[in-house]
């Protein structure tokens, strides 16, 4: 469907909770997950685009990625970070005046927060970002400038919302989201087409969270984060998405240089993912994640 055939901006979509202020951590603007990262994109480009597709994520860039690929109509982006809020907002201030990836890239890393700095072992966000230029499946490649376009129209048109919500939140939090999309009617019928969790729920397969914040009510032990989860994501129509994960090592990955393998699910394959309830998630890849060909 032709994203002006419903003009309509997504509704402001109020989180439950309030963003962390962390020190620990900083912000991220592209994650070190590539290993698969081509063959599940180009695998999403290649799919049916029917009605008006939703895309939900947690994290950074990998979103515009994912939402590029399948030139998603709307977006709910979620984080807890202060800071990668920071993030968005320089975004959609640069692409206002962006005609081009190359005038978004030189406007972007001038509002991008100083402190804290970029949470990569290279602090220098125009190092990252320029990267991106030459990744084939990258929302900013040079030889695809449509895919700029097309997360540029979604900020314009505020088909782009940001709401500050904990993948592990109390379930009421994802009710309440599922209940506020499906009131705003004048979208017409869309559908949750795309789901990306990033490394969250390998990130929090610890006593605290990422940010040494407590974990949400309900989750005593990091045993209890896949089963949050999928409490979660339950309470949404999900059940014909595309669940995209980086929560599993990359096979080069190492202790001391963490990197990771983008996987895709669909929603029942990515519920008993949750449902067997690993307890550490980094020791492989998932078994019922999609074969896609190299």
């Amino acid at each position: 469907m032709d994203l002006s055939a419903h003009a309509v901006p997504l509704p402001r979509l109020a989180g439950g909770e309030r963003p962390l202020r962390p020190d620990r951590g900083g912000y991220t603007v592209t994650m070190r997950e590539d290993e698969n990262t081509a063959a599940v994109l180009r695998f999403l480009a290649c799919l049916p685009r029917q009605g008006i597709r939703l895309h939900l994520g947690w994290g950074s860039f990998r979103n515009l990625d994912i939402m590029a690929a399948r030139r998603s109509d709307y977006a709910v982006l979620c984080d807890i970070n202060l800071h990668q809020f920071r993030v968005w907002r320089a975004v959609r201030h640069a692409i206002v005046g962006a005609a081009n990836a190359d005038q978004f890239l030189t406007g972007v890393v001038r509002r991008l927060p100083r402190r804290p700095p970029l949470r990569q072992f290279v602090q220098d966000p125009h190092f990252w970002l320029a990267a991106e230029w030459d990744r084939a499946e990258s929302w900013l490649y040079r030889g695809a400038p449509e895919r700029y376009a097309h997360i540029r129209r979604c900020f314009l048109e505020r088909r782009i919302r940001h709401v500050c919500l904990n993948l592990i939140a109390p379930p009421v939090s994802f009710r309440s989201l599922a209940t506020k999309l499906a009131a705003h009617a004048r979208i017409g019928p869309w559908h949750l087409d795309t789901i990306y969790v990033s490394n969250i729920p390998f990130m929090l397969q610890r006593p605290r969270g990422f940010f040494d914040e407590p974990l949400p009510a309900g989750v005593q032990h990091p045993r209890d984060v896949s089963g949050r989860i999928l409490a979660n994501l339950s309470a949404l129509p999900w059940q014909a998405a595309w669940v995209i994960t980086a929560e599993h090592a990359a096979s080069h990955s190492r202790p001391e240089d963490r990197q990771w393998r983008t996987e895709l699910y669909r929603a029942e394959a990515y519920r008993r993912l949750c449902l067997a309830g690993e307890a550490d998630c980094v020791q492989g890849a998932g078994q019922m994640a999609v074969d896609l060909p190299a």
